[in-house]
């Protein structure tokens, strides 16, 4: 424990020394019997880091509440709905069949399209508070909650500064004119063109794109 509470992303446990991969994992621990596998690969990021912080929480104060916590009750349903009504925020939810792949190969591929889904968002300006994964037999499914679901329809795409000659007579030819454009202006000595937004929901964004 004292150990693992100055680990960091990439720690790598190999007890035979016989490692015949390189892997990309937050902890990587080599099966003693495979050397290409690491049977820590389903951790994430964060349970990682959640690991690292008990440690360091228990070196502090032992206590056996740390190896037997208790067990939190599970949410009615009109309890859960009023706290999410409570956060007023935008809930979005991608649900997909359960592939029939291993736990090892399954949850790496779950962070990668839950980081996916994420940028994706964010690059069309949908700010994203919190995600998660979560598989069962049947379903597997990626939560995402946003500030809002919907944006408006315009958006601001701001230039280099007029002084800038070349950068600047570029930016405003590519919009100068164009379609989907609302106008254009200046703006602290910048050049600003209003927009219109290619997504207005979330939804779309991932319909559209995934």
């Amino acid at each position: 424990m004292k150990a693992a509470s100055s680990w960091k992303p990439g720690q790598k446990i190999d007890i035979m020394q016989h490692s015949e991969l390189e892997h990309n994992e937050p902890l990587v621990m080599v099966d003693p019997t495979d050397p290409r596998r690491n049977v820590a690969a389903a951790l994430s990021l964060d349970k990682f880091c959640m690991f690292i912080d008990h440690c360091r929480e228990f070196l502090k104060s032992p206590e056996i509440k740390f190896f037997f916590p208790a067990c939190p009750l599970p949410l009615e349903d009109e309890e859960f709905l009023e706290k999410l009504e409570s956060r007023k925020s935008s809930q979005l939810a991608v649900i997909f069949e359960t592939p029939d792949v291993v736990d090892d190969v399954l949850y790496p591929q779950l962070y990668k399209m839950e980081q996916a889904a994420a940028s994706l968002l964010s690059e069309y300006d949908f700010s994203v508070v919190k995600t998660g994964v979560w598989s069962g037999k049947t379903e597997t499914v990626i939560m995402l909650e946003l500030i809002s679901g919907t944006l408006p329809n315009v958006k601001k795409r701001i230039g280099p500064p007029v002084w800038a000659r070349e950068h600047a007579e570029k930016f405003k030819a590519k919009y100068e004119g164009a379609e989907n454009v609302f106008g254009g202006y200046i703006e602290g000595g910048k050049y600003v063109f209003e927009i219109r937004r290619k997504y207005l929901r979330q939804k779309a964004s991932l319909k559209i794109s995934f």
